[in-house]
């Protein structure tokens, strides 16, 4: 039964006293459909969730997501001990490089010989200095001799032996063709035109 005027009229309430009802009356109905409208959002969002939730299962159930993460798993150690490899090779090389300036390699060979060497079998040793050392000198003297910078020894030339004015001469001076260079020269050698 609904609260009416009429039957409020019929109980001989005052037109004040039935405003103030159905005021009152029509602030409880509107809170009340308030709270019956966010239940059924909350019913709704717990059907939309629940839903998710299955879908969810269904696909761990279907997809065998555990060994998607593992597999994912070790290609992410796969790939952090190939950068540790990359960084230990870089770390031969460099120290390989070094070994080979000391042996002596001529400085335009060395990155030709750092292409073709094998750096699986040079090792690093805790110090982070090279393992083997005298051996893999023997190694490089024998295997890259020709590369190997001879110094030779020359002895002095007796044919123009040098002066004590830094080996230039009267005649050397006066070939240069700039005039103010030759008056430079002849300035800094004035022994000579004494």
């Amino acid at each position: 039964m609904a609260l009416t005027r009429a039957m409020l009229k019929s109980m001989n309430l005052s037109d004040e006293q039935i405003n103030t009802i159905i005021e009152e009356h029509t602030s409880i109905k509107d809170n009340l459909k308030n709270q019956i409208s966010d239940l059924q959002e909350k019913v709704n969002d717990y059907d939309e969730i629940k839903q998710k939730y299955e879908d969810l299962s269904n696909d761990v159930k279907q997809n065998n997501w555990k060994d998607k993460f593992d597999e994912a798993k070790q290609q992410l150690e796969d790939y952090k001990n190939e950068i540790k490899n990359e960084k230990q090779t870089l770390k031969k090389k460099e120290l390989y490089k070094e070994l080979l300036k000391e042996s002596g390699i001529n400085d335009k060979q060395i990155s030709s010989i750092l292409e073709v060497t094998k750096f699986d079998d040079i090792n690093i040793d805790a110090n982070n200095k090279l393992e083997n050392v005298e051996e893999l000198t023997n190694e490089i003297k024998s295997k890259w001799d020709g590369f190997i910078v001879k110094s030779a020894v020359t002895g002095i030339n007796t044919e123009n032996p040098p002066t004590n004015n830094g080996g230039t001469s009267k005649e050397e001076i006066m070939k240069i063709k700039d005039p103010v260079e030759r008056q430079q020269e002849i300035a800094k050698h004035l022994e000579l035109f004494n």
